[in-house]
């Protein structure tokens, strides 16, 4: 994974030794590099990295990020794999992904590399600005499904208490791998009904409610969009509508709404202790492998582009 520096004025030596070693580049070209940057003015912040012989550099501007195209820095020089390393940590680091100064020559690669993308022309029609979308950041409105005995849909006031308890009972997420108490402590009930929407808002994740007659029960989410078609989920329902069949209907909606969001496939990471989810994974999904104490799964939706 590719790791970013900001670039300053005391920074900029190591910059440079960064640029020499892994992207290729002499000293006076890294200098020249560098140097351009710094006098574009404070008012933005650069990080630089090096990766498959180009230079690559972030830009914080106007309150978001933006990725400049990667620059050649060596014969041989292979942009497009740094696109895809930047792609990578986007999703990782759950930013959206713009990448600004696309080369008119470039253009038809740059964008066949993800699925859903909007292109604009930038100064003169020289070089364009992509924006890759996720397929939660198209939506209009989130999807709704009813199957035999529960309905998935969106969050609503309504459900803050119940979805609150759900994200801090210790024994449903036992295996759940993310507590949110290690990066905010204690948080209002509201906290998680906000955090849901602001994360469809940023087209990073689409949270829904499973209802039974109308009550909260539960929620699945789709999260880590990889922007090339596929998502990952989980699903959760509280202590006492566990082990009577609502996460095998979960699942089976979750399969379905997946499918009409337009992916490729779905992935599920799972505990290797959590027997349960492990048992309701392999109803429907394939087993990829087994690896650091985590159980990945994958489903492939039978779609010919």
């Amino acid at each position: 994974m590719i790791s970013f520096k900001p670039l300053s004025e005391e920074s900029s030596r190591e910059i440079v030794a960064l640029l020499m070693k892994e992207g290729g580049a002499d000293a006076a070209d890294a200098r020249e590099l560098v140097d351009a940057f710094l006098c574009d003015g404070s008012d933005i912040e650069y990080a630089v990295s090096a990766c498959h012989g180009c230079a690559l550099v972030r830009v914080f501007d106007m309150g978001r990020y933006l990725f400049l195209y990667p620059i050649d820095m060596e014969d041989g020089a292979d942009p497009l794999s740094a696109v895809e390393e930047i792609r990578a940590y986007a999703v990782k680091e759950e930013i959206p992904l713009v990448i600004s100064d696309v080369p008119a020559s470039a253009l038809g690669e740059t964008v066949a590399h993800f699925r859903h993308t909007n292109v604009d022309a930038e100064g003169a029609g020289e070089s364009f600005r992509i924006s890759v979308k996720s397929e939660c950041s198209l939506l209009d409105t989130e999807p709704e499904l009813q199957s035999e005995r529960i309905t998935v849909g969106a969050l609503c006031e309504g459900d803050t208490e119940r979805l609150a308890r759900l994200n801090r009972d210790p024994e449903v997420n036992k295996y759940w791998g993310y507590d949110y108490r290690e990066d905010y402590g204690e948080v209002e009930d509201g906290y998680f009904l906000q955090s849901s929407r602001e994360e469809l808002a940023r087209g990073n994740a689409l949270t829904l409610a499973v209802r039974l007659c109308d009550e909260y029960i539960g929620e699945i989410i789709f999260y880590a969009f990889d922007l090339r078609g596929s998502a990952e989920i989980g699903i959760r329902l509280l202590p006492e509508y566990m082990g009577r069949g609502y996460g095998g209907e979960a699942l089976d909606a979750a399969l379905e709404i997946g499918e009409g969001l337009g992916l490729l496939s779905l992935t599920a990471t799972v505990d290797s202790r959590n027997e349960k989810s492990r048992r309701l994974m392999s109803r429907r999904f394939n087993k990829i492998c087994e690896r650091d104490g985590r159980v990945y799964y994958r489903y492939e939706y039978n779609v010919s582009e």
